[in-house]
């Protein structure tokens, strides 16, 4: 886990649309277990954005279009040397600040029944 997590969102309303726009900065992370490293194995600082946009037809019915992760950003790769995961996974199984699936593009439709 990293020793700093911030996250700031922003929500802004006009109307019938809503915009939100978050940034989660994820700091580095130490793998001091790293197999075939005698230092500990450092994987960088990150930030993450998501990005959505809502527009309400009327208080029951409400469209959504967005993406997490918005700029496909990914984990530091384990380094090449000294990696004992032959190859099957390029990202590090034990140290994770955040998710390795990049971008995750959404729409949604919610319907309210009163």
């Amino acid at each position: 886990m990293p020793r700093a997590k911030v996250n700031l969102t922003n929500n802004y309303s006009n109307g019938d649309w809503n915009f939100m726009l978050r940034n989660v900065y994820f700091g580095s992370v130490n793998d001091p277990d790293f197999r075939g490293s005698t230092t500990p194995v450092t994987y960088g600082e990150k930030i993450i954005t998501d990005l959505s946009l809502t527009y309400s037809f009327s208080d029951n019915l409400k469209l959504t279009a967005g993406a997490n992760n918005l700029l496909d950003v990914y984990p530091d790769e384990v380094p090449f040397e000294g990696s004992q995961y032959g190859d099957q996974f390029i990202f590090s199984r034990r140290t994770s600040q955040f998710g390795f699936n990049g971008r995750y593009v959404f729409g949604r439709l919610t319907f309210i029944l009163k």
